[in-house]
């Protein structure tokens, strides 16, 4: 077994198990992802895969050889990486949630570009999801998300806590801006889209309580729900400062719900096997610091 084996096995899982998509990825012949495949499964005297109509479908075997693998691909690009850039600027990839990326990631940036003028800080804003996904496959060094982590293989650390707001349209500016529960589970909901760690938030916390929402509106941006709102369309939930600064600009009103808090906590995240260079550490201090 070598290097070579480990990433055409990977290459062939990630291509859903299809050795002709991996052959078109890797621009090798399919002959010669089969006989790696062949070779991987005579080392170990082990089916990797169980072959059916046609078809590659990983055996308890090989899901165990992929955990193993992915580590071990994971280590050899931290490797390449740190020695290809040992005499010159290192590079940091950072994904942050669309809410950590929209509100806290420029105040992050800014204040590491100061502490590490030499390290070049690469960005990915995404869904909290998609981030984790790049991480398990080494694509990002850190991540600043705001749900709890869906896999074993990543380490989370809360640093902040916030809450998420309800905001209505201006013209309710002046009615109670206390909502009852009942009163506010009738309303008309826009919402972020699912997927959002906003999203998330607001049904786990919904869930809580024994009720469901179905959204009449749902949205990509913060932005396109505060003007949705601001339009009178219906209510939200978004961020306390996406609130405050809307609520300032006299586009929205905010509300609290009797008996309801939405709780948004932020966490930074890496894969529990990852290295922690000094420059990785020097950003984590600086979210820590910047969150204070």
């Amino acid at each position: 077994m070598n290097l070579r084996h480990i990433r055409i096995f990977l290459m062939v899982t990630n291509c859903n198990n299809s050795i002709s998509a991996a052959a078109r990825k890797l621009m090798i012949s399919q002959p010669s992802i089969t006989v790696a495949v062949r070779e991987l499964e005579a080392e170990f005297d082990v089916p990797l895969f169980d072959r059916l109509s046609h078809r590659l479908y990983l055996t308890e075997a090989g899901r165990r050889f992929e955990q193993y693998a992915k580590k071990i691909a994971a280590a050899c690009d931290d490797l390449e990486r740190e020695m290809s850039s040992w005499n010159t600027a290192g590079v940091l990839h950072v994904g942050a949630s669309i809410t950590a990326g929209s509100q806290f990631m420029p105040e992050y940036a800014a204040e590491y570009r100061k502490k590490q003028p030499d390290i070049n800080l690469r960005v990915r804003v995404d869904h909290s999801r998609n981030l984790e996904r790049m991480l398990l496959d080494n694509a990002l060094d850190l991540a600043v998300i705001e749900t709890p982590v869906h896999d074993d293989m990543l380490e989370a650390v809360l640093f902040r806590e916030d809450s998420l707001e309800a905001i209505l349209p201006p013209s309710d500016k002046g009615s109670s801006s206390v909502l009852t529960f009942d009163r506010f589970c009738s309303l008309p909901f826009l919402l972020r889209e699912p997927g959002s760690g906003t999203r998330e938030v607001f049904e786990q916390t919904m869930r809580e309580k024994g009720r469901s929402i179905v959204p009449i509106w749902t949205a990509n941006s913060t932005t396109a729900l505060v003007n949705a709102v601001s339009r009178g369309m219906g209510i939200s939930v978004i961020p306390h400062e996406a609130a405050a600064e809307a609520e300032a600009a006299g586009k929205v009103c905010t509300a609290s719900v009797k008996g309801l808090t939405f709780t948004q906590r932020f966490y930074i995240v890496r894969h529990k096997d990852k290295l922690l260079m000094p420059y990785m550490e020097d950003f984590i201090d600086v979210v820590r610091e910047t969150a204070v």
